[in-house]
């Protein structure tokens, strides 16, 4: 359950300077994120939609936590700069914890996933074990979604197009700039 939830090691480069507004408009930018291990407290999934500033919807699995810790993470986005081409913007870190984190996924793949307790189809407005639906977002109250008490995921690869936290701590990270295309995955 909640595969996604790796995306919340996005957290990196999105909120490396404080939460982000539960709602608001979306760049045209793609992250791929990867993971060696999450363990996440507290756990919904549902699906939603997210516009982007140039007004196009894209539909997002949301994947939210109470609590997250993700270990060997990396976070990479290709970026196209006129004159210069195409360059990678690379944060790695040994660990990234989260509270009260959201993740909106595109795409996602795990090696493991293991869950306890969880609820799948539950409707999303009383979902009960993760931080709830996050404020602002485009989804029915009685829409389906997944949650759990806990989860653990690993060998975890996904393709973010937003995240945001109350609280966002990293330890072990790095940031690099690369000419050209040198991505997570």
């Amino acid at each position: 359950m909640l595969p996604s939830l790796a995306a919340s090691a996005a957290l990196l480069v999105a909120v490396a300077e404080g939460a982000l507004a539960a709602s608001f408009l979306i760049s045209n930018q793609k992250f791929k994120v990867t993971a060696e291990r999450i363990e996440v407290t507290g756990a919904i999934q549902y699906g939603a939609f997210d516009k982007r500033y140039d007004g196009k919807i894209v539909p997002v699995t949301v994947a939210g936590a109470a609590h997250s810790t993700s270990y060997g993470v990396c976070q990479s986005t290709v970026q196209h700069i006129p004159l210069i081409g195409k360059v990678t913007v690379r944060v790695t870190a040994k660990r990234v914890t989260t509270h009260d984190s959201y993740s909106d996924v595109i795409q996602a793949h795990q090696g493991t996933v293991t869950t306890k307790n969880s609820r799948t189809g539950i409707a999303a407005g009383v979902a009960t074990k993760g931080p709830g639906v996050r404020p602002g977002d485009n989804v029915a109250p009685t829409s389906a979604a997944q949650e759990s008490d806990s989860s653990v995921v690993t060998d975890s690869r996904s393709i973010v197009v937003a995240t945001s936290a109350r609280v966002t701590q990293t330890s072990g990270s790095s940031t690099r700039i690369y000419k050209g295309v040198n991505e997570c995955f």
